[in-house]
């Protein structure tokens, strides 16, 4: 007993040294299977037993390089996705107000029939010569939603399709895996095509914020991912560009590829498999900036465009031509 007592002593002191030394000063040590308090959170820790463990400070930020490694490892469920749950977002009618998703959402494009619950035909031109209309945008059978470009006459067409009035994502794991139209050697020089997100509301607001998770610029061969925000007196642009390595296949047509962001609050992580293109923090824009822009929602958007100013005119040959897209994810910060 007496030997059990001066452990229990021991290890009392050695609890009472760890919780001085604690990032936040009201910290505390919580039982396996009890609630935690306010001012910690669980982290994915595949080497901790119950794959969990504890992080001090506020927030649910610090996802480890292994649980990223993992998630681009992923794919989401073969069942259907459920519809999209929380809070609605955005001005009471605007062209962008949707459902802030608190649940996972995913799509494998399974069937022939765009899942109205996640996706909407868009014809919104934002970039390129390019006309929008429904019937470019289809799925194949096959599992693919697939944006097709055409030319009737001297007018090239094209689709696009977004989760605009469907549902809006702040945080966590966004993903497409998506097969690139073919442009190199003289063919498809005028391609654009991009899978990206835009800012709730941006049309009605002094702040406008986009993130190009990835696009291509008549060059598969070239990986381009860009974050632009704008509040409406100054800028700030982050872009990355890098060569489709060769593990890759070294040309982003040739196969289909994992486009991937990790968003937490104070920090964005971007890539294609397991090459990163981009990790930035708040730390790397203006003063404000992140705020106003990366904290807050944001929509996917997936379109095929074609021939803006700054690239050539596509030639007869290269029509048609697609870009394909296997699958599309959201994962909330909540569920990594």
């Amino acid at each position: 007993m007496g030997v059990a007592v001066a452990s229990l002593i021991g290890i009392t002191g050695l609890i009472s040294q760890l919780e001085s030394h604690a990032a936040t000063p009201t910290a505390s040590v919580e039982p396996e299977n009890g609630s935690l308090s306010s001012s910690v959170a669980t982290v994915n820790d595949t080497t901790s037993s119950g794959g969990k463990a504890v992080k001090f400070g506020t927030g649910t930020g610090g996802i480890s390089d292994a649980t990223l490694n993992a998630l681009i490892a992923s794919t989401p469920p073969s069942t259907s996705s459920p519809a999209p749950s929380g809070p609605t977002v955005g001005q009471a009618g605007e062209f962008d107000t949707s459902t802030l998703a608190s649940n996972e959402v995913w799509d494998n494009f399974d069937g022939t029939t765009l899942d109205s619950r996640l996706w909407q035909r868009d014809t919104i031109n934002q970039g390129g010569t390019q006309v929008y209309q429904n019937a470019n945008m289809t799925l194949d059978g096959s599992g693919h939603a697939v944006m097709t470009a055409t030319q009737s006459g001297s007018t090239i067409y094209s689709g696009r399709f977004t989760s605009r009035q469907k549902f809006a994502m702040k945080y966590g794991w966004s993903a497409a895996r998506i097969k690139m139209p073919l442009s190199k050697n003289g063919v498809g020089g005028a391609w654009f095509p991009a899978f990206w997100m835009l800012l709730v509301g941006y049309n009605t607001s002094p702040y406008y914020a986009e993130y190009d998770l990835m696009e291509q610029f008549g060059d598969s061969t070239t990986y381009s991912t860009h974050l632009y925000l704008n509040n409406g007196t100054s800028s700030d642009d982050k872009q990355s560009y890098k060569p489709v390595p060769s593990s890759q296949g070294s040309d982003a047509s040739q196969g289909y590829h994992t486009y991937w962001m990790l968003w937490e609050p104070d920090r964005i992580r971007v890539g294609v498999d397991s090459l990163q293109m981009g990790d930035w923090s708040s730390a790397d824009f203006t003063a404000g900036q992140w705020a106003l822009h990366m904290q807050q929602p944001m929509y996917y958007v997936f379109n095929f465009a074609v021939a803006p100013s700054w690239l050539p005119a596509p030639k007869p040959t290269d029509f048609p031509a697609q870009m394909l897209v296997d699958w599309a994810s959201y994962k909330p910060l909540s569920a990594l």
